[in-house]
Formats: C-alpha cells, sequence, structure tokens
C-alpha cells in the first residue's frame, strides 16, 4: 500500500513537470478535424474567428499545443487531489492509491485517439503500464529439463496440475501475472509460484501455492517460508496470498476465488 505521504510525495513530482511545461506552452488551441480517413490540424487563436492550417511539417508545434492542453486539464485534476490528499494527511487517516491513479490518468483517458498520439502523459495509462510491468526482464528459475511441465493458456510452463489451475484462472479474471519471477527478500532470493500485478494500486502481490501439505518436512518449509515473508513486510492475506492443498484435500475453487477477488479487473 502506498501511504499518504508517498502518494502527496509523486503528486508534487509529476505538479512540477507539468507546471514547467504549462510555462512554456504555445499560444492559441489545436483544433483536430477529421476528414474521411485523413487527420488535419488547425491553429484557433484566442480572439481570432479564423483557423490557420498546420501542415504535417509543422509537427513539433502541433504536439506543443496537444501537450499544453493535456497539460492543464492534467494540472487542474493534480491539484484537486493534491487537495484532497492534504485533507487526508491532515486527519491522520489513509487511502488507497487506486484513486490517485484514476485522478492522474483521467485526463488521459479523455483525449481523443488522435490527441494521445500527440501527447506525453505524466502518468502512464493502465494498459501501457501493465505492458510494461510485464515485459520487465526477469531472471529464470533454474529448471530440470526432464521435469514434467504443464502448458497453461497463457504460453507458460508449470510444474503442477493445480499451478496450472491457478494460472488459467488468472490469465481468464485478466490478473497480469508472472511465473516463478525472482524476487529479493532482505537479502534472500526467493521465487513466489505467481507474482500478480495489482493493476489498481499499481502494486505487486506475491502468491504461493502449497500443494503437499501432507508432508510435514514439506509443511515444515512453507511455515519457514511464510514466515520470512511477513517478516520482509509480506503481510499474509496482504501483500501475500497463499493457497494450501494435501492428498486429501485438493486445491478449493471457491477460497481461490475469493482470494483473488480484489484483483479483478471490473
Amino acid at each position: 500500500m502506498i501511504s499518504i505521504s508517498e502518494q502527496i510525495k509523486m503528486t508534487e513530482q509529476v505538479l512540477s513537470r507539468a507546471e514547467r511545461s504549462y510555462k512554456g506552452r504555445l499560444e492559441g488551441t489545436l483544433v483536430v478535424a477529421k476528414r474521411g480517413g485523413s487527420v488535419k490540424y488547425y491553429l484557433q487563436t484566442e480572439h481570432g474567428k479564423k483557423r490557420r492550417y498546420l501542415p504535417k511539417t509543422q509537427d513539433k508545434a502541433i504536439r506543443r499545443l496537444a501537450q499544453a492542453e493535456y497539460d492543464k486539464s492534467f494540472l487542474k485534476a493534480a491539484k484537486t487531489l493534491m487537495k484532497s490528499l492534504k485533507t487526508i494527511e491532515k486527519a491522520g487517516a489513509e487511502r488507497s492509491a487506486a484513486e490517485l491513479y484514476r485522478a492522474l490518468t483521467r485526463p488521459y483517458d479523455d483525449l481523443s485517439k488522435e490527441r494521445k498520439q500527440l501527447v506525453i502523459p505524466y502518468i502512464l495509462p493502465t494498459e501501457d503500464y501493465i505492458r510494461e510491468w510485464e515485459n520487465k526482464p526477469m531472471e529464470p528459475f533454474p529448471v530440470n529439463e526432464e521435469q514434467t511441465f504443464f502448458l497453461t493458456e497463457k504460453g507458460d510452463k508449470v510444474r503442477s496440475k493445480s499451478e496450472k489451475i491457478i494460472a488459467d484462472k488468472l490469465f481468464h479474471e485478466g490478473i497480469p501475472y508472472r511465473y516463478e519471477a525472482v524476487l529479493d527478500l532482505q537479502g534472500v532470493k526467493v521465487h513466489p509460484d505467481f507474482t500478480l500485478l495489482d493493476t489498481k494500486e499499481r502494486t505487486e502481490i506475491y502468491f504461493e501455492h502449497f500443494g503437499m501439505m501432507q508432508d510435514p518436512d514439506y509443511c515444515r518449509n512453507a511455515l519457514n517460508k511464510i514466515a520470512h515473508y511477513e517478516k520482509c513486510g509480506c503481510r499474509l492475506g496482504r501483500e501475500l496470498l497463499c493457497t494450501f492443498e494435501s492428498a486429501e484435500n485438493p486445491l478449493d475453487m471457491k477460497t481461490l476465488d475469493s482470494k483473488l477477488m480484489s484483483l479483478k479487473n471490473e
């Protein structure tokens, strides 16, 4: 969870960048006109009645005009957000970062497709953020090629039928995940079965499935692993999700569904 003080700091930083950009704006308004399959751009001065056509050779000016209008909208949203965050901080309360990202991405989301191509957003849109997260370089977990693997619907190779069930559930629910990505927990490298992205909060959740709980040694190692996660600040049920099964008690799909409820993109 991102604290209110961290949310304020983040908002201050993007506000500062937007203010610097807006100060260097060009005078006038960009008019985007779609005619048939082509797009044309015009400069509308504040008090002028005529529009001046901007050829594509003036791409830099077109982009600056579009950026200025986005900056203006972004600054309004960010300043409103900042007032709200300051009030919450003064009250000693906390609030989900989901509201922050919704407020700061809305000015870009509200733009037309043509205008989006002309501006640089201060906060990545959700789809772009997910794509960037999924494409981050990943240190592979060493595997034995002779081991049996199960192919998921996303195309990953996982080590058990239960992991395939979990992976396919994540895929169908639209929850971005990475399989066995390396995680450094205070100097100890672990490979959570799944690293999930909470797209609303833009934070990572670690998911471990413990599938041999009938084995005393396996059970002991599982408990030690959970304890280490919590020692490093990953709270069970918050930053860390776990499912368990044994020979007598297979993976419970209702339990899995309830654990993933808050991460679903609805």
